[in-house]
């Protein structure tokens, strides 16, 4: 039996970079690392540096990551009153519609809880993605190289992997308690990470990196983590650093030592993101070698440990399909099972009864542990048969949502908008007065495209200390007819 490979594949602006390691005597070793350097960024050129560097390798889906550069993620430490992750996740959709520059449905976020409070608040680390200008374009590119990720992954929880991994390798180990600053320089950029109790706290993507260390530009790359330091500590989000670790593989960064240990008052080291990490013996690093400066702490960091607190910044769609795909498989193997046992039954007409009532309870269970999830799939299947029936009336939703938000006003927002298996049209939202949901239905009621409107209800409630209307509204779709 093949031993499972996990890869990683990191794109940056200089190039694509590829790690894979496999699982020997409970360790995970390095069996692989190639570097493409990047010339324009381009589609083209990425899809076929992707093509090329997968080229002849075993690339297994269920363990392929791809680490999203922190440059192109936003990323913020919020605090919230709930320790229950889907209120936290409810709580996040409201409180990111006024925290980032784009509408919640234009982005793909996921959270990690960094730390849990015993009044009941907990801190947690939301990182957002433009879901078209990155995450599907990443999915893009790797099926066009044919690749399926199993999960998008940010750069920065690389390098506190690789961190974790080291607690009690480095001469100098890190405790759990201990707050860390760690400066991953790459070839253009430099990821500045503060880490405490093995969780990521925040992280920058500055514009310096190694091309800078032998120039004046190595004092604006201080300067950027002096800053880094003030803003953590203004911010209050966590602990204060106790220790800075440079990861780099050039000897010149050992020049920032001074500069660093002045602004921040604590201790400095020098590593090689290549230090205590085991590699197959004969594994060629001559790509690391022919491109001085290049970090590979990130794309490794990922196969040094399980991941499992790894945020997926890959869009749900994905998920979705692939379940299905399951699922389908499922019900495949059983037709065959079927069709086996019947052939069988057919092909040995001579078999003793006894074994023949064996065999029938046998097929018995198996049909009753497949009965809950043919209910699931019949329920879904009248679900889209329902859908199906509204779709035939040709009510199309594109004319349906842009009527709602032209009767909306400004101060309604939308919680959720769906039809149920009557065919009623329910909508749940938030509205910052009661006139305004007033207003809202009344312009519903003089719709051509509704009919049946209703308020259920429509309650006062206090979010962040703001007071909302929380309302839900049903009526119906007025069908167009031929």
């Amino acid at each position: 039996m093949a031993k499972n490979i996990f890869t990683s594949i990191e794109i940056t602006d200089t190039g694509i970079r590829l790690f894979q390691a496999r699982t020997v005597r409970h360790k995970r070793v390095l069996c692989a690392c190639d570097v493409k350097p990047l010339q324009n960024f381009t589609d083209a050129e990425i899809t076929g540096k992707l093509s090329e560097i997968t080229a002849l390798r075993d690339i297994q889906p269920q363990h392929l990551a791809v680490v999203i550069p922190r440059r192109m993620t936003i990323l913020k430490q919020i605090r919230l009153p709930s320790h229950n992750e889907p209120e936290i996740r409810k709580m996040l959709d409201l409180h990111l519609v006024n925290q980032i520059p784009y509408a919640l449905e234009d982005v793909i976020y996921d959270f990690v809880v960094v730390d849990r409070e015993p009044s009941g608040y907990v801190r947690v680390l939301v990182a957002i993605v433009h879901r078209q200008d990155v995450s599907e374009k990443f999915l893009k590119l790797c099926k066009e190289a044919g690749l399926q990720p199993e999960r998008f992954v940010l750069s920065s929880l690389g390098i506190i992997h690789w961190l974790n991994y080291q607690r009690g390798k480095i001469s100098a180990p890190v405790s759990s308690n201990q707050t860390v600053l760690v400066l991953n320089i790459d070839i253009d950029h430099t990821e500045i990470c503060f880490c405490h109790d093995q969780n990521l706290l925040f992280s920058r993507s500055v514009n310096y990196g190694a091309r800078d260390l032998a120039t004046e530009n190595m004092r604006g790359l201080t300067h950027q983590v002096e800053l880094s330091l003030k803003n953590y500590h203004k911010d209050n989000m966590g602990p204060a650093v106790k220790r800075m670790i440079v990861l780099s593989t050039l000897p010149e960064a050992a020049a920032l030592k001074g500069r660093l240990e002045e602004i921040s008052l604590v201790p400095v080291d020098f590593y090689s993101p290549l230090k205590n990490v085991l590699c197959q013996k004969n594994m060629g690093l001559g790509a690391l070698k022919s491109q001085p400066g290049v970090s590979i702490a990130a794309g490794i960091g990922f196969l040094l440990s399980d991941g499992k607190k790894a945020l997926n910044l890959i869009p749900q769609e994905v998920h979705n399909i692939k379940r299905s795909k399951r699922r389908q498989l499922q019900w495949v193997q059983l037709a065959l099972l079927l069709v086996l046992t019947f052939g069988l039954a057919l092909a040995f007409p001579g078999i003793e009864f006894l074994r023949k009532a064996a065999y029938l309870n046998s097929l018995k269970e198996k049909s009753e542990a497949a009965r809950p999830e043919m209910e699931r799939i019949k329920k879904r299947m009248d679900l889209v048969k329902l859908v199906q029936q509204e779709l035939d009336k040709r009510v199309v939703v594109t004319d349906l949502i842009q009527e709602l938000y032209r009767l909306a006003p400004p101060e309604i927002s939308f919680q959720s908008l769906y039809l149920n298996e009557r065919g009623q049209f329910i909508i749940h939202g938030y509205a910052g007065t009661s006139a305004s949901v007033h207003n809202f239905q009344q312009n519903l009621v003089k719709s051509d495209l509704f009919k049946a409107v209703n308020l259920e209800f429509a309650t006062k409630r206090k979010i962040f200390n703001m007071e909302v209307t929380d309302f839900q509204i049903t009526s119906e779709v007025n069908v167009k007819h031929d």
